[in-house]
């Protein structure tokens, strides 16, 4: 559907300004739920995650986190686009969804916000604006005090894994090995669409109602490595169209205002 409608620049622009605008009552609704104290049970006393935003693609604080990461490079490419207001109210709106990531206490979504920082530095340096990164690096290292109460002891357990005290960190790293270990044994077809759910109780022998947590390894159980490998290439398709566009554009005077947002784009594939 997109690739049939967004066929302009203009399109692909107000594209981003509308994922933009979706972004904020996401992020506020996050960080309302932090101060609010609308949490959700971890069976941990004394720790909580907060509740996301209402519906099905956020409720969850990991997926609030993963589709704000989605959308931090796509108004990073508005940032550098706009000017006046609309540069100053894209900026406003990036820093309120990483406040709202940090919030979720989401250690993919740590993760990939890191990666999207350390991409978009990458970019300031090879585009000669190293004032500029170095400047957003001292920004960064500034806001550290600022991160809440037991955030770090989070994410250092992605790879202390013992030591998370919740227990999901042991368990997914168990479902990733059963994940794993089925994909082996069913290399050609898998499971079936949509059965990796069944065959993981199956093989865990307890049943858990629960996916493993990572898409390429649902992608493998459910369809083999044919569908594993198919599900890589398209992703990195999608990669390779976007850098093209990237590359052209800043080649061709014309296509100039179409860099910024490839490059969001591609960033926000990476990510």
């Amino acid at each position: 559907l997109l690739g049939t409608i967004v066929t302009t620049t203009d399109r692909l622009r107000t594209m981003a300004w509308t994922l933009t605008f979706c972004a904020i009552p996401l992020a506020a609704t996050g960080i309302f739920n932090y101060v609010a104290g609308e949490y959700l049970s971890t069976g941990v006393r004394g720790f909580y995650r907060i509740s996301g935003y209402m519906g099905v693609l956020t409720a969850n604080p990991n997926d609030l986190a993963l589709m704000l990461n989605l959308i931090i490079p796509l108004t990073g490419a508005l940032v550098v686009g706009a000017h006046g207001v609309k540069r100053l109210f894209a900026i406003a709106v990036m820093l309120l969804c990483v406040a709202a990531v940090i919030l979720t206490f989401s250690r993919a979504g740590f993760l990939t916000l890191g990666a999207t920082f350390i991409l978009l530095l990458g970019m300031l340096v090879t585009r000669r604006r190293a004032g500029i990164a170095a400047a957003l690096l001292l920004l960064a290292l500034c806001a550290y005090p600022f991160v809440p109460d037991g955030y770090m002891t989070r994410i250092s357990t992605i790879t202390n894994i013992t030591e998370d005290v919740t227990g999901s960190a042991q368990g997914r790293w168990r479902d990733a090995k059963v994940a794993a270990g089925l994909v082996v044994k069913h290399p050609v077809v898998g499971a079936g669409i949509g059965q990796d759910i069944l065959v993981m109780n199956d093989e865990r022998g307890i049943d858990t109602w629960r996916r493993v947590h990572n898409a390429y390894l649902q992608y493998g159980v459910d369809l083999g490595l044919p569908g594993l490998v198919l599900f890589v290439w398209l992703h990195l398709t999608c990669y390779r169209t976007a850098r093209a566009v990237e590359q052209r554009a800043a080649a061709t005077p014309s296509l100039r205002d179409l860099q910024p947002l490839a490059t969001g784009v591609k960033m926000s594939l990476l990510a």
